[in-house]
């Protein structure tokens, strides 16, 4: 199960190597649940952060645009990845307007994006 998952951020690597983020779809999170399976760019605001820190591997979930448990789109950080950012993502990203890039994947029927990279996610926006 673990190649699998290198393996899916190793294409996804390549893709965006040989593609270029300037190809790649910019959408806003209402429009996720049309782009299952592609990789695109999603913009949002976050409204909702959350370090689970009771659940294996720690995540953490960003909700853009509504809060949870009606969030439109989660951008989830495992906890192998948030060690990777300087300052926690939870901390830095809510209440921003961020972009997001990856693959667009479908869980307990809502859009959400797995972040492993701190590259892939940028904030475009400070909002007051």
């Amino acid at each position: 199960m673990k190649k699998v998952s290198i393996l899916k951020i190793g294409i996804i690597s390549i893709v965006f190597v040989s593609i270029g983020t300037s190809q790649i779809k910019s959408i806003v999170p209402l429009e996720a649940n049309k782009h299952i399976g592609k990789i695109v760019e999603v913009c949002g605001t976050v409204v909702t952060a959350y370090h689970d820190e009771e659940v294996p591997n720690s995540p953490t979930y960003l909700n853009l645009d509504e809060a949870y448990p009606n969030q439109i789109f989660t951008i989830f950080i495992p906890g192998s990845a948030r060690n990777k950012f300087d300052t926690p993502p939870d901390s830095i990203f809510l209440n921003k307007e961020v972009c997001v890039i990856g693959l667009v994947k479908e869980y307990n029927n809502k859009p959400e994006m797995v972040v492993n990279n701190p590259t892939q996610i940028r904030i475009v926006h400070l909002n007051d």
